[in-house]
C-alpha cells in the first residue's frame, strides 16, 4: 500500500533493495546520539517498529558486527579470575628485594656502562649502583 507517497508493509515503511538507504536507515536507528549504540535486540526491535525489508535481521546482524564503537566497548565472555592471593607484607626493610639492570648507557670515566637497581620491597627505597657490563655477564654466567 502507498500512504503519503511511502510505499508501506503492515504499517511500516518499506525500504527498497538499495544499499545506501538501508544503510542510512541503519546508521538512523544504530548510531543516533539518543539511543547510543544498542545492542542487536534492541536495534531490530527498535527497526521493526517503523520499518520493514527483507532479511533486515541478518543485515542489522552484519551492520552491528562491523560497528568499531560497539567493538571497542565489547566485553569479554570469561569467567572472573577468582579471588586475588597477595604477596605477604615484610616484616623487616631489605629483607625482601627486586634487581634490575640498565645497559647500553654510555661509558662513564670509571668504565661503568650500566646500572644495577635495587628495590626494596615494604619501602620501596632504591640503590642505583653503577656497574661494569663485564660484571653483569659474569653473574649471569654463576647463576646459570
Amino acid at each position: 500500500m502507498e500512504e503519503d507517497g511511502l510505499l508501506t508493509f503492515k504499517g511500516r515503511i518499506y525500504i527498497p533493495d538499495v544499499a545506501d538507504l538501508r544503510r542510512i536507515v541503519m546508521d538512523e536507528i544504530h548510531q543516533a546520539p539518543y539511543s547510543g549504540h544498542p545492542r542487536y535486540q534492541k536495534t531490530i526491535a527498535t527497526a521493526r517498529k517503523q520499518y520493514f525489508f527483507p532479511g533486515m535481521k541478518k543485515d542489522m546482524a552484519e551492520y552491528i558486527s562491523r560497528c568499531m564503537k560497539c567493538q571497542q566497548v565489547k566485553v569479554e565472555h570469561q569467567h572472573p579470575a577468582g579471588s586475588l592471593h597477595p604477596f605477604p607484607i615484610p616484616e623487616w626493610k631489605w629483607e625482601v628485594i627486586s634487581m634490575d639492570f640498565i645497559t647500553g648507557l654510555p661509558m662513564t670515566w670509571r668504565q661503568h656502562d650500566s646500572i644495577m637497581v635495587v628495590v626494596d620491597k615494604l619501602t620501596k627505597a632504591t640503590h642505583f649502583i653503577p656497574v661494569k657490563s663485564s660484571i653483569i655477564i659474569m653473574t649471569l654466567q654463576i647463576s646459570s
